[in-house]
C-alpha cells in the first residue's frame, strides 16, 4: 500500500481534516497509509516513513517553497491542497485529485 504524509501544522481544523480521513480509512474508501507531519518538525516523520506522496495543507502554504526544496531533495512528489477542500474536509476528492501516483 502507498504511503501518503499529509504535511500541516498544529490546529482545530488539521485535527478536524484527520477525523475524516481515519473514518475514511475505517470504511475501506482510502486505498493508502496516511500518517500526519506537523511543521516544523516534520522531517523527522518524513525520513522515519519514507512517504511515496507529501500533501500540502493550505496552512503550510507560507514555507511551500522552502519544503519542495526538502522533499525534492528526497525524490518525494507532492500537491498543494485545494483551500475549499481542504476546509470543508473533501477527503477523497483530494486523494483522488491530488495524488499523482
Amino acid at each position: 500500500m502507498k504511503k501518503v504524509i499529509i504535511l500541516s501544522r498544529e490546529s482545530l481544523q488539521t485535527e478536524r481534516f484527520m477525523k475524516h480521513v481515519r473514518a475514511h480509512q475505517a470504511a475501506g474508501e482510502l486505498n493508502y497509509e496516511v500518517e500526519l507531519a506537523l511543521y516544523p518538525k516534520h522531517l523527522e516523520l518524513i525520513d522515519a516513513y519514507k512517504p511515496d506522496f507529501v500533501l500540502f495543507s493550505t496552512e503550510v502554504i507560507a514555507w511551500k517553497p522552502e519544503l519542495e526544496k526538502q522533499l525534492a531533495e528526497r525524490g518525494i512528489p507532492n500537491a498543494l491542497v485545494k483551500g475549499s477542500h481542504y476546509g470543508t474536509a473533501q477527503v477523497l476528492r483530494i486523494f483522488n485529485d491530488s495524488v499523482k501516483l
